[in-house]
C-alpha cells in the first residue's frame, strides 16, 4: 500500500464551519427576491450580521488550519533563496557586465558609422566639384560653338554654322548631364553609409548561447502639467477620503459627487 499524500490528507480534512455555512445559505434561499415589509427586512439584516460573522470565523479556522504549513512553507522558501538569492545576484551583475560590452560595442559602430560618413561625403564633395568644374568648361565650350556657328551664318557658310550648333546643343546635354551626375552624387551623400551592422549583434559561446541587446523603452514623467489626459490616473481613494472624512468636499472639479447609501445591519 503507498503512502499517503500529505496535501490530499490536508485537503480532505473537513471544514467544522461548513455546517453552520449551510444553514446560513440555507436561510438565504427563502429570502424573498423584493422585501415586503419592515419586519422581514429586520430579519434579513440579522441573517447579513450572522453571515458577516461566520466569514469572520470560516477565516480564522482557515488561518490557523495553515499557520503550521505556511511556517514550513516560509522555512522552506528560505532554504531554497539560500541558494536562489546568490545565483539571481550572480546573474544580475553578469547581465550588466555583458550589456556595457555590448553598448561599448554599439558605441564603437556609431564611431565607425560616423567616421565612414564623413569620408563618403567628402569623397562626393570632391568629385562633385570635379564634375562641376567639367560641366563648366562643355559649358563655356558650347557657348564657344555657338559664337562661331554666328560667325559662320554672317559669313555665309549655312551648313557649317548648323553643324556648330547642333554642336553646342550636344555639349549642352553634356553639360547637363554631368552637372545631373554631380548633384546625384551630393545627394547619394547625404543619404549616408550603410549602417554598420554591430547593433544587432549577438555574442555567442561555443555551446550556442547568445547575448544579445534588447529594446526597452520607458517613459520617465519630466512635467506632469504637460501629460495628455489620457496618461492621468485619478487617486480614487484620496477623492472618496475627501468626501467622506473630515472635510466633507461636495464640489471637487471635474467629479461628480453623489450619496450612494448602502445598506447595513445593525
Amino acid at each position: 500500500m503507498g503512502a499517503v499524500n500529505p496535501l490530499a490528507k490536508m485537503v480532505a480534512r473537513p471544514i467544522v464551519s461548513k455546517p453552520r455555512a449551510d444553514e446560513l445559505l440555507a436561510g438565504f434561499a427563502n429570502v424573498p427576491a423584493v422585501i415586503p415589509n419592515h419586519q422581514i427586512n429586520g430579519e434579513v439584516g440579522g441573517l447579513i450580521k450572522a453571515i458577516r460573522a461566520h466569514v469572520f470565523t470560516t477565516e480564522a479556522e482557515r488561518k490557523q488550519f495553515l499557520a503550521p504549513f505556511k511556517e514550513g512553507v516560509e522555512r522552506l522558501n528560505a532554504r531554497y533563496k539560500l541558494v536562489t538569492v546568490p545565483l539571481k545576484e550572480a546573474m544580475g551583475i553578469l547581465n550588466e557586465r555583458t550589456g556595457a560590452f555590448l553598448k561599448e560595442e554599439e558605441r564603437k559602430a556609431a564611431e565607425l558609422e560616423a567616421r565612414l560618413r564623413e569620408e563618403q561625403e567628402a569623397e562626393a564633395i570632391e568629385e562633385a566639384a570635379a564634375l562641376e568644374l567639367r560641366a563648366a568648361e562643355e559649358k563655356k565650350k558650347a557657348d564657344e560653338e555657338r559664337e562661331r556657328a554666328e560667325a559662320l551664318t554672317q559669313e555665309g557658310k549655312a551648313e557649317e554654322a548648323a553643324q556648330a550648333r547642333a554642336q553646342a546643343e550636344e555639349t549642352d546635354k553634356q553639360a547637363a548631364a554631368t552637372t545631373d551626375h554631380a548633384q546625384d552624387i551630393v545627394k547619394e551623400a547625404e543619404v549616408g553609409v550603410a549602417p554598420v551592422i554591430l547593433h544587432q549583434q549577438t555574442s555567442r559561446s561555443s555551446t550556442g548561447v547568445g547575448t544579445a541587446l534588447r529594446d526597452n523603452w520607458v517613459a520617465t514623467v519630466t512635467d506632469i502639467t504637460k501629460l495628455p489626459a489620457e496618461f492621468l490616473l485619478p487617486n480614487k481613494s484620496a477623492l472618496n477620503t475627501a468626501v467622506r472624512g473630515e472635510r466633507k468636499l461636495r464640489k471637487i472639479p471635474g467629479c461628480q459627487i453623489e450619496n450612494k447609501k448602502t445598506a447595513v445591519s445593525q
